[in-house]
């Protein structure tokens, strides 16, 4: 009885190799499963950055449009607006698109900042109105910068349309992709608490050592008085 237990304890325990595989499959799968999250965070942070590139163009080509309204005006004389009613028309036709164009590209440049890329309730916000922005852009932007302007200007404003309905897209399935907040490193948080409590008992051994050095300086005086 006692060799058949002795046989079964060590049948169990079983040597160290065998015991260690289980705890390096698991680490081996945390690292795979790590480092899969990681390439796909860096995927998807590749893809808001072409986008929101993409997105600045199209920004540029609307404000391209609304200066090719009065530079076409000013170079065709049947261009022109008939009247003043059809020249504040035109006016605010330009006016509009430059101001799109720059709208799209504050709120384009404003995505990269910490304060909104980090925090998923302003990332969502700007690329929902930026998703709507462009999706209304490419149907206002499609026709060209004017209706009976040349070839290459309507052939521009089909350009712009379709770039800008592909960025609304984008922009509306990337929405909810906001970056984390970038936190210290574990190293650089270890070493910041020793360094906090070295610096607490260094202050703790100076008020002792005060301490004292006020009583010395207290026995001092009665010490003398007793001689």
């Amino acid at each position: 009885l006692a060799q058949v237990s002795n046989a079964s304890a060590n049948a169990g325990e079983g040597p160290p190799e065998l015991a260690s595989q289980p705890v390096a499959a698991a680490t081996s799968r945390a690292f795979a499963m790590a480092d899969a999250v990681s390439r796909c965070a860096s995927r998807v942070r590749c893809a808001k950055g072409v986008f929101t590139f993409l997105g600045a163009v199209v920004g540029l080509l609307v404000a391209t449009q609304g200066v090719l309204v009065f530079v076409l005006v000013a170079m065709d004389k049947d261009e022109a607006p008939d009247g003043f009613w059809e020249g504040c028309r035109w006016v605010a036709h330009g006016a509009l698109c430059i101001g799109l164009g720059i709208v799209c590209l504050a709120l384009e440049v404003k995505s990269c900042f910490p304060s909104v890329r980090s925090h998923l309730g302003w990332f969502f916000a700007n690329r929902l109105g930026l998703a709507i922005l462009y999706l209304w852009l490419g149907c206002y932007a499609a026709g060209g910068a004017l209706r009976n302007g040349p070839d290459w200007s309507v052939k521009l404003g089909h350009v712009t349309g379709v770039l800008a309905w592909v960025v609304s897209l984008a922009h509306l399935v990337l929405a909810g992709c906001a970056e984390r907040a970038q936190e210290e490193p574990e190293q650089e948080q270890d070493a910041k608490h020793q360094a906090d409590d070295g610096q607490a008992e260094t202050q703790d051994l100076e008020a002792v050592t005060e301490e004292a050095a006020a009583a010395q300086a207290a026995a001092a005086p009665a010490a003398s008085g007793a001689e």
